[in-house]
């Protein structure tokens, strides 16, 4: 790396890094405006603009698209003219804005066409980073670093979901077997019920029958006594 003075600087002024009262340029690599004229920068922004175009047929502006992607118009200029390599979020944004406006395209080949684009712009945007400058790409370290936290809390989300669903499933089991029991409780105390009763009537019936056999046997006893009685008498 080199050090350069402002009057004898060839690299473009808002994409060198500024150290001091200096700028940095590393030798032999060409200035940022050369780097975007051909190769990766230029084959993104290219896509970038191709993406944008059928909204902007539709007479929709980069002032409204800067609102819908909550970016300043100053930005969304600088990325439509290579000067930025926008950030995956803007990207999103904006083929997210195209297919709310361009309302000719909704069928399902479309939406996967779309889709499709989006992933190339994406990956285009990825390459151009990797030859901007060197602010443009701890950017994009720090996009991808937030990308790897996005998923990792995702994940984390998911698996605390996946547990609480779990719980959920388990807590709906123990009710069912609880109202199991509670319903074969009950079964159980009307069979007791019945049987008691049955019991009773059985009982009843053996008292019954007991009672009637003894009195025939009484009965018996008094016609046996009697002729008895009557020949002792005489």
């Amino acid at each position: 790396m080199k050090l350069k003075n402002y009057p004898s600087m060839v690299c473009c002024r808002r994409t060198a890094q500024r150290i001091g009262g200096w700028r940095m340029e590393s030798e032999g690599e060409p200035a940022y405006h050369q780097r975007a004229a051909s190769g990766p920068i230029h084959d993104y922004v290219a896509a970038l603009r191709e993406a944008w175009a059928p909204a902007k047929r539709l007479n929709v502006s980069q002032a409204q698209l800067a609102r819908s992607a909550n970016f300043s118009e100053a930005s969304v200029s600088k990325y439509f003219s290579g000067e930025r390599i926008a950030p995956a979020e803007f990207v999103d944004a904006l083929f997210k804005l195209v297919k709310a406006t361009d309302t000719s395209a909704d069928s399902e080949v479309d939406a996967r066409a779309r889709a499709e684009d989006a992933e190339r712009v994406h990956t285009l945007r990825r390459r151009a980073e990797n030859v901007g400058s060197a602010k443009t790409q701890l950017n994009a370290a720090r996009e991808k670093i937030c990308q790897l936290e996005k998923r990792l809390e995702a994940a984390e989300a998911a698996h605390r979901t996946g547990a609480d669903q779990r719980i959920k499933e388990l807590q709906e089991q123990l009710a069912r077997s609880e109202q199991e029991i509670l319903d074969l409780s009950k079964q159980l105390r009307t069979v007791q019920r019945e049987l008691k009763a049955e019991r009773d009537r059985g009982w009843k019936a053996a008292l019954e029958s007991s009672v009637e056999s003894t009195a025939l046997a009484v009965r018996g006893l008094d016609g046996i006594r009697g002729p008895n009685r009557s020949r002792l008498m005489v």
